[in-house]
């Protein structure tokens, strides 16, 4: 049997630092959340859902190079692209989500200047065409600062619990492979040109995460157990990529 790292048991429970950046459902604005060093006016923004919250550890490490610090700007269930969405455990409108993603928004635009606005999040909001409006509202207000943009493509979702999985298949992560075709969505900036239109660097997580073209994608590569729930990915693979973050978003050597 292969050794995971983290064990399956562990997986669960392996979160990003800073779980109380990720505001509850019925918050529309985001507490002061800083790491790294906090008193300096450098400082990358760390912007989106809980997609976002769970590149904390790898976003960190690329604000502790370069002496900066880190801020999070979180909201669980909320896309950073700005169309209205509906709330399932509220049962209706997330009103919520609309007024934080203005009130971020309005703050970023106050104090020095972020040295990089990194943004991610869950791409399974709306339609295509709502994404991609959403998308080019959101970007308009963003390039407005003047500050450096990059995205991180999606994470895959396996659409199965994964540690649940690989603790009934003993480990064997070939049992947890989960298909392709479900896994991703179009991505309005990977896929749809509004990346180059609005000068985001980009990183396109999907073949790092499931390489090659074959039907299904991996729970595990290389010992490293990647998701720790049925759609988010380990503190520990954040960590793991941090390196390949900032190589592709910062041109660290």
């Amino acid at each position: 049997m292969l050794s995971l790292t983290p064990s399956p048991a562990r997986a669960r429970e392996d979160f990003p630092p800073g779980k109380g950046c990720e505001i509850p459902l019925n918050a529309d604005r985001s507490p002061r959340c800083l790491f790294g060093a906090e008193d300096s006016p450098d400082r990358i923004v760390l912007l989106g859902d809980s997609h976002a919250g769970q590149w904390i550890s790898a976003a960190l490490r690329m604000a502790e190079q370069r002496h900066w610090a880190l801020e999070v700007l979180v909201k669980p269930g909320c896309p950073l692209a700005t169309l209205t969405v509906r709330n399932d455990v509220l049962g209706r409108t997330f009103a919520e989500c609309d007024r934080w993603r203005e009130n971020t928004l309005t703050r970023l635009t106050s104090g020095p200047r972020p040295r990089l606005v990194l943004m991610a999040g869950l791409n399974r909001y709306g339609s295509r065409e709502e994404r991609t409006a959403g998308w080019t509202r959101t970007l308009d207000r963003l390039t407005a600062l003047g500050a450096p943009l990059a995205y991180l493509g999606d994470t895959p979702m396996p659409g199965k619990d994964v540690p649940t999985c690989l603790a009934a298949s003993d480990g064997r992560s070939d049992a947890c492979f989960f298909p392709r075709d479900t896994a991703f969505e179009p991505d309005p900036l990977l896929d749809g040109g509004l990346a180059a239109r609005y000068g985001v660097r980009t990183l396109d997580l999907g073949p790092l995460l499931c390489p090659g073209s074959g039907p299904s994608c991996p729970a595990v590569l290389e010992g490293v157990v990647l998701y720790r729930d049925s759609g988010h990915i380990t503190d520990t693979l954040a960590r793991v990529l941090a390196p390949r973050l900032d190589k592709a978003l910062l041109g660290a050597p």
